[in-house]
C-alpha cells in the first residue's frame, strides 16, 4: 500500500459543531482519539464574550477541519441557538476551505422547521449497519482531503474501515463518553465500559496478528492500548484490582514511543497509562512533558497541562506547580473544568471573591446548553459543584442571600433540571432514566443544606 508512508501526516482534527449536533461530535471524537488522532473542538455559535480563542488556539494548525451540523437552519433552531438563519450561514461559510460536511452523509441536509432537531442526523441513532457505512464513507473522505495532494484515488482504507466496524459494534462512543461524564466513583457505567474495551481490546489484538504495514500498524497499537488504558480507568472507578499490570502496560506503552518516536499522542497515552498507581507520579510527569515537547504552542497542550496539574495535587508540597499546570492550561484553552481546579485553590487559600469569580466562569461558559436543557452529565455536576461552592463561598463572605439564591439553583439541578434535560434521551435513547438516576446519586446537596441551616 503506497501511500502508507504518509499516514503520519495524519496528526490532528478540528471538529466545529453548533451545540445542536454535539452529539455527533463526540461521536466523531471519540473514533479519532481512538486511533491516536489529536482532536480540538470548537463551537461557532458561542459569543465573543463567552468565549474568545487564545492566541493558541488561533495559531494551530490543524490537518483536516470537520463540521457536524447543517449548512442551514429553520425556525426551530433559530429559537434554540438565538441565532438567524442567515447568521448561522454565514458562519458556516466561514469555514476553512476543504471542511468536510458530516450532514453530507445523511440523506437529509437541511433541518427543517417541523423536526425534533435534538434526533435529527445523529449518527449513534441509525442501525448498526448504517453507522459503519456513515463512518467508513466518512473517514475515506477524511483521507482523500488529507493526502490529495498525492494524486492517489481512491485510497484503500479497508484496514480503518475494520476499527471503524469494532468503534460502533463495542459502542465505544458511548462507554469512552460515560467514564469521562461519571468519574472517579463506582457505577453501572463503569462495568459495563471495562468489559466493552475488554472486548474492543481482543478485536483489535487480532488486527494486529494479521501483521500490518508498520503504518497501520501504529494505528492499531495506539487502539489497542488505549482499550487497555480505559480498562484500567473502569477498574479503578469501581475501586476493582487493575486488570492489566503497570509494568506490562507502560513496557508496551513505552516500546510503542520508541517505535514512534513523532507519535505526540502516544506519549500523552504513556502519561494516562499511570493514572491508577499513584507511586508513579514521576513517570507519568516525565511523559506528559515530553508529550508537551511534541505539541508545543497548540491548542492540543491544554489538556496536557491539566493532566500535570492533576498529578502534582496528589503533593501537599507540590500545589503551586499544581496551581501552575491548571493556569498554563487555561492560558491555552479555557475549559470549565480548569475553572474548577483554580477556584478550588482561591476557596482554599480563603479568597472568596476569586471563588465566586471563578466559579461564576463554570456558570457562564455552560449557560447556553443549560438554557436548551442540552447539557451533558458532566457539565450537569460541574454546574451543580459550581453553585454549591458559590453558596459556601458566599456564606463564607458573609453575603447571605446571594448564598441562599445560589444555593437554590444548585438544588433546581438536581431536583428539576437533569429530569427535563434533553441529552440522556438522546444520547442513551431508553436507558436514559437510568444514567439521570446514576447521575443524581453523585451529586450530595450537604452543603446547601448546612448553608441553609447554619445562617449568618
Amino acid at each position: 500500500m503506497a501511500f502508507t508512508k504518509h499516514l503520519n501526516k495524519f496528526r490532528s482534527v478540528k471538529i466545529y459543531h453548533d451545540i445542536i449536533h454535539r452529539i455527533n461530535f463526540a461521536y466523531l471524537a471519540e473514533f479519532f482519539r481512538f486511533i491516536g488522532i489529536l482532536v480540538c473542538e470548537e463551537i461557532i455559535v458561542e459569543s465573543s464574550d463567552s468565549h474568545e480563542k487564545t492566541e493558541i488556539e488561533r495559531n494551530t494548525q490543524y490537518d483536516v477541519h470537520i463540521y457536524v451540523g447543517n449548512r442551514e437552519i429553520g425556525e426551530e433552531a433559530e429559537r434554540e441557538l438565538g441565532i438567524s438563519a442567515e447568521a448561522y450561514r454565514l458562519l458556516t461559510a466561514k469555514l476553512p476551505d476543504q471542511t468536510i460536511f458530516l450532514c453530507d452523509f445523511f440523506s437529509d441536509q437541511v433541518v427543517s422547521a417541523d423536526k425534533d432537531i435534538y434526533s435529527e442526523n445523529v449518527i449513534s441513532n441509525c442501525s448498526e449497519n448504517d453507522q459503519q457505512d456513515i463512518m467508513g464513507n466518512f473517514v475515506k473522505k477524511v483521507f482523500l482531503v488529507i493526502f490529495s495532494d498525492l494524486n492517489q484515488s481512491p485510497i484503500d482504507t479497508a484496514w480503518v474501515q475494520k476499527l471503524v466496524d469494532i468503534y460502533v459494534e463495542q459502542k465505544i462512543w458511548l462507554h469512552s463518553m460515560n467514564l469521562q461524564y461519571f468519574t472517579k466513583r463506582k457505577s453501572s457505567a463503569a462495568s459495563s465500559a471495562k468489559e466493552a474495551f475488554l472486548g474492543s481490546h481482543e478485536r483489535v489484538k487480532a488486527l494486529l496478528d494479521e501483521k500490518p504495514d508498520k503504518e497501520i500498524e501504529r494505528f492499531y497499537r495506539y487502539a489497542f492500548l488505549w482499550c487497555e488504558v480505559k480498562v484500567n480507568t473502569a477498574c479503578d472507578y469501581n475501586d476493582e484490582i487493575i486488570y492489566f499490570f503497570k509494568e506490562n502496560i507502560s513496557e508496551r506503552c513505552r516500546r510503542f514511543c520508541d517505535d514512534f518516536p513523532d507519535f505526540a499522542n502516544a506519549k500523552v497515552l504513556l502519561g494516562l497509562c499511570y493514572e491508577p498507581f499513584p507511586q508513579t507520579v514521576g513517570d507519568a510527569l516525565e511523559a506528559f512533558k515530553d508529550a508537551l515537547r511534541g505539541i508545543g504552542d497548540e491548542c492540543f497542550a491544554a489538556p496536557v497541562h491539566y493532566w500535570r496539574g492533576k498529578r502534582y495535587e496528589i503533593y501537599a508540597d507540590m500545589r503551586n506547580k499544581a496551581q501552575r499546570c491548571y493556569q498554563d492550561a487555561n492560558f491555552v484553552k479555557p475549559k470549565f473544568r480548569t475553572y474548577f481546579k483554580l477556584a478550588v485553590f482561591a476557596r482554599n487559600d480563603g479568597d472568596y471573591e476569586k471563588t465566586i469569580e471563578l466559579f461564576g466562569k463554570i456558570i457562564e461558559k455552560l449557560k447556553m446548553k443549560m438554557e436548551m436543557k442540552y447539557a451533558d452529565p458532566l457539565e450537569l455536576e460541574y454546574l451543580f459543584k459550581a453553585y454549591t461552592q458559590q453558596c459556601y463561598a458566599y456564606h463564607k463572605a458573609g453575603k447571605w442571600l446571594e448564598a441562599v439564591r445560589v444555593g437554590e439553583k444548585a438544588t433546581i439541578i438536581k431536583e428539576k433540571n437533569i429530569d427535563e434535560n434533553y441529552f440522556f434521551d438522546v444520547f442513551y435513547g431508553e436507558e436514559a432514566e437510568k444514567y439521570r438516576e446514576i447521575l443524581k446519586e453523585r451529586l450530595s446537596l450537604n452543603m446547601v443544606q448546612w448553608v441553609k441551616n447554619n445562617p449568618i
